[in-house]
């Protein structure tokens, strides 16, 4: 940016910007009716990957947690799972 300002080469150009390819309808709509995220059979399988793989402690868990977002998996679908596995913390209060 030259003095705060974008220079003009680089702004979008309007043809460019309605060629652009809509989002997949997956991506706008993640919800069914009633606001209800619609489960499917891959959301399902990639949640029973990770609480399967987080019962090795040998088994890395990143490619679990990626093949679940690529599902769009929700991070507290993923959280629960391994909670499910692992538990989850409870801190003791010291005075």
């Amino acid at each position: 940016a030259i003095g705060g300002k974008v220079p003009r080469q680089l702004w979008p150009r309007r043809a460019e910007i309605e060629r652009a390819p809509e989002r997949p309808l997956d991506q706008r709509q993640p919800f069914g009716e009633f606001g209800r995220r619609v489960v499917d059979e891959e959301v399902r399988g990639a949640l029973e990957r990770l609480r399967t793989d987080a019962i090795d402690p040998e088994i890395n868990l990143m490619p679990a947690l990626i093949n679940a977002a690529k599902a769009y998996v929700t991070v507290g679908e993923m959280m629960s799972a391994m909670a499910s596995v692992f538990g989850r913390h409870v801190e003791v209060p010291s005075l």
